[in-house]
């Protein structure tokens, strides 16, 4: 897998502003500033305590709060 993407809340990822969810490069952690979600993490029903396989995609989360 190539990128991650992140989510949580924040509303920035390295001084770049996004909106609970950002898609990074896998090895570099470099933000991808071509993607666009019309999903914010404030509207997700989903809880990712736990690592969560979807696909061929691995999920993980935590709640920090």
């Amino acid at each position: 897998c190539s990128s991650i993407l992140v989510a949580g809340s924040f509303r920035t990822y390295r001084s770049a502003q996004t909106f609970n969810i950002a898609k990074v490069n896998a090895s570099a952690g470099n933000l991808d500033a071509t993607f666009t979600s019309s999903v914010s993490c404030d509207s997700c029903n989903v809880n990712l305590d736990s690592p969560t396989l979807v696909g061929s995609h691995l999920l993980v989360g935590a709640d920090t709060g």
